[in-house]
């Protein structure tokens, strides 16, 4: 785990226990793994997560921290590589790899568009829905993962046209 957030961890009001679970949970552990790390039954977690919501918020704040860092580079990634097909498109001369930066060039200016109107309205709805959803934020994460579903499948659509 980062430096940063074990910093920002240990900082935080947790207990000892709960902080080792937003640790792990981060990680990507399962709920069951975690309390078999912990020594502990999977409900004695779930108290823990009941009776403590600050659990819950501070796994949902670390993942939105990752998001974003995910987010921040999958658009350097994108930037990076539009920079180099509309190189290929100005200064290229094979008119069969022109062709195929341009179909690409196309397809990763939409996926940015798109990536960043998916994050954009997931925010949105998912400030809304972790207020109705209560400390879990399920919904966001389901929210979140069929928006990129939504964009992966409207390229595919785009590339076999």
């Amino acid at each position: 785990m980062p430096a940063d957030v074990l910093k920002r961890l240990d900082s935080s009001h947790l207990e000892p226990q709960h902080l080792q679970v937003v640790a792990l949970r981060i990680s990507g552990k399962r709920w069951t793994e975690i309390a078999a790390d912990l020594g502990i039954t999977y409900r004695t977690l779930c108290r823990w997560r009941e009776d403590h919501p600050e659990i819950e918020e501070q796994i949902l704040h670390e993942c939105d921290d990752h998001l974003e860092s995910a987010r921040i580079a999958l658009a350097e990634a994108l930037r990076t590589g539009v920079t180099s097909l509309k190189r290929v498109c100005e200064h290229g001369e094979d008119r069969d790899v022109v062709n195929a930066a341009e179909k690409l060039l196309t397809i990763a200016t939409k996926k940015a568009e798109l990536i960043g109107a998916a994050a954009a309205s997931a925010g949105v709805r998912d400030r809304a829905a972790n207020e109705r959803a209560g400390p879990t934020g399920q919904p966001t994460r389901a929210r979140v993962s069929a928006n990129v579903i939504d964009v992966d499948a409207e390229l595919e659509a785009e590339l076999s046209a």
